[in-house]
């Protein structure tokens, strides 16, 4: 082929390719253009996507996953302005919330996770949001009178904010909490006055009636219910207790002061009658300390009068089986202070008495065995007192011997509705007596009926 020709072919294919060089671009050019415009489609529709379940979301109240999607929409589009004044405001509206429910706690969370992302840098509506979710956190606390609470509060507010209107407020809630403690110390003052008083006056009122209460409980009698007992005894032992304590003030234990003795003297016996035996001991041991043993001081008993027998502190000596002696009288107690056995004499010495009593686990009288002997032992009498459960008499029996000249015998036996007589007596031999049936009336008296035999009839 000719040069020239040659030349001409090929400035000819350079053409050509110069062309499908300038396709192949074009084509290039617009792959890239369509690709960049179906992913800003497809970002702009997660977006939306995005928002449209973050409004959902917001529709029922979940703010935590509304502000999940926010966020994610916020990655696509970091600065549209809608989209920032909706997370903002998704965040306060998430912080009511929780505080109107009364979790300012969570509150505050919120509003410090919102304040940290500064979604708007220049804007101050999580801020002061913050600020003033602590405020009426405190305010809600010190309305309780939760005053240390609400200073830490608005402390930790004050130390992440640096707020002064919180530093102010805290100065103030200071101020509240003195007069506060204050107040309480002066009411706690005035309660210990009016609880010593009230123990000061249970005792003067109510000592002799305790001990009155054990007397009679040990005699048999029980006019007073197990439930009043109790409930007295336990009112005694709640205020006597810290009154001896010194809870409510201090207590003076010298003779100035009357309350000491006759409050150990009550406490102790509220104790046996509740049958707590080992308080009971220890009140009486340290009675038996105040008084001292009565061998050292000579205590002796002139007269036996119960009704001031309360008041005697060899009553309360805590010594198992102590011997009280007396002018014409002994007696002997128990570690308790309760009477086993007592003996006396007339003044001229012919006639002699003496008591055995016995108990149950209750410290409730089951018999009573009475001796008296008369005129120089020229006749004895011996009656026999028996109590049922519930402290009442249910049987007497009663035997007399004049050693051999005559003699009787009678027994009565207590039962609902009345009581039955028996009576006999042996004269020369001869044995004689009735039987008596008594039924108890409504009206109070007794109706008997019955049989005699020997020589005494009706």
């Amino acid at each position: 082929m000719p040069e020239k020709e040659e030349k001409s072919v090929n400035e000819k294919t350079k053409k050509k390719g110069v062309k499908t060089a300038a396709a192949v671009v074009v084509l290039l050019v617009l792959c890239c253009l369509i690709g960049i415009g179906i992913r800003s489609v497809q970002k702009r529709q997660t977006y939306e996507n995005h928002i449209a379940a973050a409004e959902k979301y917001l529709v029922d109240l979940n703010y935590e996953q509304a502000i999940v999607e926010y966020t994610l929409a916020l990655e696509i589009e970091p600065n549209e302005p809608a989209l920032l004044d909706a997370l903002e405001q998704t965040y306060l509206d998430y912080a009511q919330s929780l505080a109107d429910a009364g979790d300012y706690e969570g509150a505050i969370a919120v509003l410090e996770e919102g304040a940290a992302l500064e979604i708007k840098p220049d804007g101050t509506a999580l801020p002061d949001a913050l600020e003033q979710t602590y405020l009426d956190y405190a305010q809600s606390l010190a309305a309780a009178e939760d005053y240390e609470k609400s200073i830490a509060v608005l402390a930790e507010g004050s130390a992440k904010t640096g707020r002064e209107s919180l530093q102010t407020t805290e100065k103030e809630y200071e101020e509240l909490k003195a007069q506060k403690e204050e107040e309480e110390r002066l009411a706690a003052e005035a309660e210990k006055k009016e609880k010593k008083k009230e123990a000061e006056e249970l005792i003067s009122t109510e000592e002799h009636n305790v001990f009155q209460i054990r007397f009679v409980r040990q005699q048999g009698q029980n006019y007073v219910s197990d439930e009043r007992v109790r409930e007295l005894c336990e009112r005694i032992v709640t205020l006597l207790e810290p009154y001896f304590a010194g809870e409510f003030g201090p207590v003076s234990d010298s003779a100035d002061n009357p309350y000491y003795l006759s409050g150990l003297k009550c406490l102790a016996d509220a104790y046996y009658l509740l049958g707590k035996y080992d308080l009971c001991m220890e009140k009486r041991w340290q009675i038996y300390e105040m008084c001292g043993s009565p061998a050292a001081e000579d205590l002796t008993l002139h007269v036996i009068d119960t009704s001031n027998i309360a008041w005697e502190c060899y009553y309360y000596i805590p010594i198992e089986h102590t011997v009280i002696e007396g002018n014409t009288s002994s007696r002997l107690v128990d570690e308790y202070g309760t009477t086993l056995t007592y003996q006396s004499q007339s003044a001229d010495g012919r006639s002699k008495w003496e008591y055995v009593y016995s108990y149950n686990e209750q410290g409730k009288l089951i018999s009573t065995t009475e001796t008296a002997y008369y005129d120089d032992n020229k006749g004895v009498q011996v009656n026999v007192y028996e109590y049922d459960s519930s402290g009442r008499l249910s049987k007497l029996e009663t035997e007399y011997d004049s050693y051999g000249n005559s003699g009787w015998h009678s027994e009565y036996e207590y039962h609902e509705g009345g009581f039955t007589e028996h009576y006999w007596t042996v004269i020369n031999g001869v044995e004689a007596g009735y039987y008596q049936d008594y039924e108890i009336r409504e009206d109070g008296t007794a109706f008997g009926t019955g049989a005699s035999y020997g020589r005494y009839g009706w």
